[in-house]
């Protein structure tokens, strides 16, 4: 099994950049936690591939939440990446969700959110645009086009264990028609790839069957993993919410009151103890 990375290129002699990622490990780890029918899978896979794309080319270190939201069958997809290379997502769908259809139609209505917090500074940018395009990919490349005006292009694919994406984005350059002719052919040559390719090919592999001719710098691979930062702190907080009469009321039918972080699965149990202590 291939590890869980992303590797970042540029195009030496054009104004294009690009970014790899797989997720394997981490991926599973996500999905298997909540046991997603095939369908969310292969959704939130690709909603967690393109948080790491999207967040692969920011300047300043900090974390971001991709999420899709609508009122139709699909109600949820969300996907974070943390400064120090963490992932985690979820997905809430209705059961009737079914494969064949689209991303407008499964969400209804729905929006794209990218939520940005710069750890240097501590500010925090949030970007909403509607769901015009069919597939998370389409939905991806809308965004930078409508929200930053970067012609960009989203390659993805994804099974119930592996998940792999490719981005290629153009640069700023002095001669901007020449970039985007440049962006024009990369991309031409990235439509040929194969979904089975782009699963099953190395980093190097994919890049030597697109761009054998091009001069590309490669950058040092960065490892991904799971990471969920659920705490007691936050677990207590969600107690808090409910409000000491129904916190007691659910103490006085199940003897203690349970949390479950939607992330991990990690069960939090309070007792009586516990909510003198939350509601002091």
């Amino acid at each position: 099994m291939q590890k869980d990375s992303l590797q970042r290129f540029i195009f030496k002699n054009r104004a294009v950049r690009g970014c790899l990622v797989r997720l394997n490990e981490s991926y599973q780890t996500i999905t298997l936690q909540h046991h997603y029918p095939a369908v969310l899978s292969k959704l939130l896979g690709e909603t967690l591939l393109g948080v790491v794309l999207m967040s692969s080319h920011f300047k300043q270190r900090g974390q971001a939440t991709l999420q899709f939201q609508g009122d139709g069958a699909l109600k949820l997809l969300s996907a974070r990446v943390t400064a120090d290379h963490a992932i985690r997502g979820l997905v809430r769908a209705e059961p009737d969700l079914i494969s064949n259809q689209n991303l407008i139609q499964a969400l209804h209505q729905g929006q794209l959110t990218l939520s940005y917090e710069d750890l240097q500074s501590g500010q925090n940018y949030q970007s909403i645009i509607p769901v015009e395009a069919p597939s998370i990919a389409d939905a991806l490349a809308h965004y930078f086009v409508r929200s930053e005006q970067v012609p960009t292009r989203f390659f993805l694919a994804s099974t119930e264990k592996t998940a792999v994406g490719l981005l290629l984005q153009i640069m700023p350059s002095k001669d901007p028609l020449i970039a985007r002719d440049d962006f024009q052919h990369l991309t031409v040559l990235a439509d040929t790839l194969k979904d089975s390719e782009l699963l099953t090919l190395s980093f190097e592999e994919i890049l030597t069957r697109l761009y054998h001719e091009e001069d590309i710098e490669i950058f040092p691979e960065i490892s991904l993993h799971f990471g969920c930062n659920c705490t007691l702190e936050k677990m207590e907080q969600v107690v808090k919410s409910l409000g000491l009469s129904e916190a007691e009321a659910i103490l006085s039918a199940h003897s203690f009151v349970e949390v479950t972080c939607e992330f991990c699965n990690q069960i939090h149990r309070f007792d009586q103890r516990d909510l003198d202590r939350i509601f002091k």
